[in-house]
């Protein structure tokens, strides 16, 4: 191949990538990096994005559609071609004078590219924002031991599996999202997580009001026991409810691999619409149960770790509707970049590169 031959079928290589939603351009080497993550990679993802790079005639990076082909129909001619014995179809144009003409087939290197490329940067762009929700969701990556100590009540077992759950499709999304019947399999059960989590997140809140209502003529010291034992408990369950409920939500996303607007709107939506009424309730009944220690100062005067208690509860309140409303706030925020244009910039050195997605 002639050096005008191979600047053509460059030319039409980035023509096909564009018309498949890929713009390539060159840029002047950065050693600023500021505003870039670096994406991890796997060997696979480093093949198919490695096809990229190369322009390679024969494309393996892209599986089987590195061997398909569009098919192009002269004007005016019906776009019915002839059906084969053996299966499939073949080039002539058939009509009912039988065959009047042939249609082309093109190969769909672009597409091909673009479609392995796509994979491989979703996934990897999908892994690091999963990555920065799971950093922020502080209670669905700490120790079983650790969670087992904070859950309340008889939902815990359950509360404690779908944790558990969650966390190993987490770190496992890579290699999952390779296989489509475990990928499936696990898209079905991050479902079934968030269907738990959300009663788990009713049930809490039910329980809490359960306890203030219960309790509105306790003395001083029966106050203080159930808050310990009890109250300041359900809020810490129901906050691991709500981060099940925000990380399924969000890996549900990323396995379905589904970016669709309308479906990312309505998430963005639901999240804050379904979990705002349980938190109001929450810290409406917080305050409560705080303003029951104020009829039982005299009592109160003669015993201990009153004031500390009523500070404790406090804290617990205030921290339930900041943290809630952070949280939900931070994964709408992941949910809103998805849908923006993403740009990713290619550092190569020598037959080694890095990867990194544009964040800011």
């Amino acid at each position: 191949m002639n050096e005008q031959d191979n600047t053509q079928q460059r030319l039409e290589f980035v023509q096909q990538l564009k018309e498949a939603g890929m713009i390539i351009e060159g840029v002047e080497v950065k050693n600023n990096k500021d505003g870039f993550e670096k994406l991890a990679l796997t060997p696979e993802q480093k093949i198919q994005i490695s096809g990229l790079l190369q322009h390679m005639p024969a494309l393996t990076a892209a599986g089987k559609m590195a061997g398909a082909y569009t098919v192009k129909f002269p004007k005016n001619l019906p776009h019915t071609l002839m059906a084969l014995k053996q299966g499939g179809f073949g080039s002539p144009i058939i009509s009912k004078e039988g065959i009047i003409g042939m249609a082309s087939f093109t190969p769909m290197l672009g597409q091909a590219v673009a479609m392995g490329v796509f994979t491989a940067l979703s996934i990897a762009t999908s892994q690091y924002f999963l990555k920065q929700i799971y950093k922020e969701l502080n209670k669905i990556n700490q120790k079983i031991d650790d969670i087992l100590q904070f859950l309340y009540g008889d939902k815990k077992a359950e509360l404690l599996a779908e944790l558990r759950f969650v966390r190993y499709a987490y770190d496992n999304y890579v290699s999952i999202m390779r296989c489509e019947d475990q990928r499936i399999a696990t898209l079905s059960s991050i479902q079934n997580a968030k269907k738990i989590a959300m009663k788990d997140i009713e049930f809490y809140a039910g329980d809490l009001k359960r306890k203030v209502n219960e309790n509105a003529k306790a003395n001083t010291n029966e106050l203080m026991s159930i808050s310990e034992k009890q109250i300041i408990p359900i809020e810490r369950s129901f906050d691991y409810s709500l981060q099940l409920y925000l990380m399924s939500s969000l890996m549900e996303v990323f396995y379905a691999q589904n970016f669709a607007k309308d479906y990312l709107d309505y998430l963005k939506e639901d999240q804050d619409g379904y979990v705002k009424p349980f938190k109001e309730s929450m810290v409406e009944d917080y305050t409560t149960w705080i303003g029951y220690f104020n009829r039982t100062k005299v009592q109160a005067k003669q015993q201990g770790g009153f004031n500390e208690c009523q500070k404790k509860l406090t804290e617990h309140r205030d921290k339930l509707k900041e943290e809630c409303d952070g949280r939900i706030k931070r994964v709408n925020d992941t949910l809103t970049k998805v849908l923006n244009k993403t740009e990713y910039y290619l550092e190569v050195e020598g037959a080694e590169y890095n990867l990194y997605y544009k964040n800011a």
